[in-house]
């Protein structure tokens, strides 16, 4: 369609007829795209309204903190950043102390670099440190999380202590400590404060009061609000210097600083925690793979200096061997098996000193051993779990099991030598049925030991609020958990109540994924409509949790069938209308995958179908491919009284 004749065989006047029709094409092609467009975004943001996402996203605590951070940013004090071991807590890790380097580095280019009369910048930024420690509550593993926190504080001896969604516990255990009276305790949380947090001199939390979500729900990460902390924290640097005699060259530096680098951090934490693509989370999530791959183009150093995309970060992408360029579906099923194992095994300050590195070496090396260790986590002997999956003492709540509630309840009696595979099990099992999980072992006298999986609820979240549920019965409930999967070590006694609460939050959790489990249709597409332009667009956009890739649906007449790698059929179709008439426009390839043994076998030439199908774009270093990749198919007809055109 777009091989148009050599504009040398027509006359002037040819020629000009020629153009305008041309150009009346075209417009008409991006007038056809824009509409798709607007439709498809119009589908999905019906349970959305439109929503500021320029202002301040944490509450109105986040100046005082900031400014104390600030102070002793530029006073050379210490700040430690208290976090337990799952992905958010190790990206808003990485994000806070990366931010303060950015600011530092920014600082002392000045002091370096300009030299005058007019004063220097003394002490400023010259002893600022930032630390963090990490708590290991995994079940798996033996000792007190706690004891790593009261060993940090010894060594590090800080002013400020950024406590990063405090469990039951952790607050109290700080307190008694017998803390320097000046040492400030500050609680970053990821949602508004449902439980009481004291004895925290501050809580930070983002403000839902101006979100279109319900205000139970969490509408940010951990690592969006540290993000938004960071900004703040540069913004209060910046007034403070406003008096001191460099004030110009200071303030010019310090707004030099790129924290806005931090953004791949503040997409990849949005996606590894699943959370609902809102209008504020999509935003984020947009920027942030459109920076990662921004840099994916350039020279690693170069990427590295600009701030674009970290060694660290390239170092893990090449590692998961994720293609170019990103999406955000992408990220999430490629690095979510990586964070995931690795602060289950107790070794995330792999991950950290990977996204912090400098060196493009020491980030390849570390990502290297982070890649082994998932190996190693993920991948068991297969013939000691052949041998685990052949038992009979699986057993089903059927009280449980129902649809309503998409939760499945699993019992499996394990001995001491087995019970490390109990993650290994809920994911085979979850594998299988793909409904939530819980298996249960008796792990000592009077003690149970569970483990959750699921794609329904965010487990992290529902076991910090069984946390503080639970602790008004004395039980000691420790526990290892991310969005999808959770380690839990409880009282027997508390097991009834722990049950109640997974049921309940599986059940208000359904209610909302069944509200938009209704597929969205796209289709169908024009000839002119299924373009390379709209292809990209679709890749481009943050598709994710009750906000979906489009789906076409539209009927097509088979020209031709082809089998590819001996399990694919590539089918080249055309255009049927709803009278049955075939279009005479071009024709359109379709990948219908592991195809080649299902029911109906090859597709024959003149068999019209009705098809749901993904706009995909396949690359070559010439041209982009157009194709649709089939999720369903179903056969209309094999004979139609048209003929095929040509």
């Amino acid at each position: 369609m777009n091989d148009w004749p050599n504009n040398a065989d027509f006359t002037d006047s040819d020629q000009t007829t020629f153009a305008s029709t041309k150009r009346r094409f075209n417009e008409d092609s991006a007038h056809a795209l824009a509409a798709v467009k607007k439709a498809i975004l119009e589908k999905r943001d019906d349970a959305y309204t439109t929503q500021n996402v320029g202002h301040k996203l944490i509450n109105e605590m986040a100046e005082s903190v900031a400014s104390n951070i600030a102070d002793a940013f530029l006073y050379g004090r210490k700040v430690l950043v208290v976090g337990r071991s799952n992905s958010d807590h190790v990206l808003a890790i990485v994000t806070f102390i990366r931010s303060m380097k950015l600011l530092s580095q920014a600082m002392q280019r000045t002091r370096d670099v300009i030299e005058t009369n007019r004063g220097s910048l003394g002490d400023w930024c010259g002893n600022f440190e930032t630390d963090y420690s990490l708590m290991y509550s995994n079940p798996s593993q033996s000792g007190d999380p706690f004891t790593a926190v009261e060993e940090a504080l010894g060594t590090k001896s800080p002013d400020i202590i950024l406590v990063l969604d405090p469990v039951k516990g952790l607050l109290d255990y700080l307190e008694a400590l017998n803390l320097k009276d000046d040492i400030r305790i500050v609680s970053v949380l990821s949602d508004s404060p449902r439980h009481e947090i004291r004895p925290s001199d501050a809580v930070l939390y983002p403000d839902c009061s101006s979100f279109e979500e319900d205000v139970n729900k969490k509408a940010l990460t951990l690592t969006s609000v540290v993000y938004e902390l960071c900004t703040q924290c540069r913004e209060q640097a910046i007034e403070k210097v406003v008096k001191h005699p460099r004030s110009q060259a200071l303030m010019a530096q310090l707004q030099s600083a790129c924290l806005e680098s931090s953004e791949g951090l503040v997409a990849l934490s949005l996606l590894l925690d699943d959370m609902p693509m809102t209008r504020l989370v999509r935003h984020f999530v947009k920027r942030g793979v459109e920076q990662i791959n921004r840099g994916a183009i350039l020279q690693p150093r170069t990427a590295h200096s600009k701030g674009v995309l970290s060694y660290g970060m390239r170092s893990l992408l090449a590692e998961c061997e994720l293609p170019l360029p990103v999406t955000s579906q992408s990220l999430q099923f490629g690095l979510s098996p990586l964070f995931s194992a690795l602060c289950y095994a107790g070794t995330a300050e792999i991950l950290i000193d990977c996204l912090l590195s400098n060196e493009r070496k020491t980030a390849s090396d570390k990502a290297a051993k982070a890649s082994l260790i998932k190996a190693k986590t993920y991948f068991p002997s297969l013939k000691h779990l052949a041998g685990l999956m052949k038992g009979d003492s699986e057993k089903l709540d059927p009280s449980l099991a129902g649809d309503v509630h998409r939760f499945r309840y699993v019992v499996h009696d394990l001995d001491a030598a087995n019970e490390k595979y109990i993650p290994v099990f809920a994911e085979q099992k979850h594998a299988e049925h793909g409904v939530t999980q819980l298996v249960v072992s008796e792990s000592a006298p009077g003690y149970a030991r569970c483990f959750v999986r699921s794609d329904v609820i965010n487990v992290n979240d529902v076991l910090r609020e069984c946390s503080f549920r639970l602790a008004v019965k004395g039980a000691n409930f420790c526990f290892w958990a991310d969005a999808f999967s959770g380690d839990i070590l409880m009282p027997t006694s508390c097991f009834s109540d722990f049950e109640k609460i997974i049921a309940r939050c599986l059940s208000e959790s359904s209610a909302v994924e069944q509200s938009s489990e209704n597929v969205i249709h796209d289709g169908p597409l024009g000839v002119n409509q299924r373009t390379s332009a709209l292809a990209l667009w679709v890749e481009k956009q943050p598709w994710g949790r009750q906000y979906p890739e489009p789906l076409f649906r539209q009927s097509f007449v088979v020209q031709k069938s082809s089998t590819l790698m001996e399990s694919h059929q590539e089918v080249k179709v055309r255009d049927v209308t709803p009278e049955g008439k075939v279009s005479h426009g071009e024709a359109f390839n379709l990948l219908w995958r592991n195809s080649v043994d299902k029911d109906q076998g090859r597709l024959r030439p003149d068999s019209i179908i009705d098809v749901e199908y993904r706009l995909k774009v396949r690359r070559s270093k010439s041209t982009s491919e157009v194709y649709g990749e089939i999720v369903n198919l179903s056969l209309v007809t094999e004979d139609i009284a048209q003929s095929l055109p040509g």
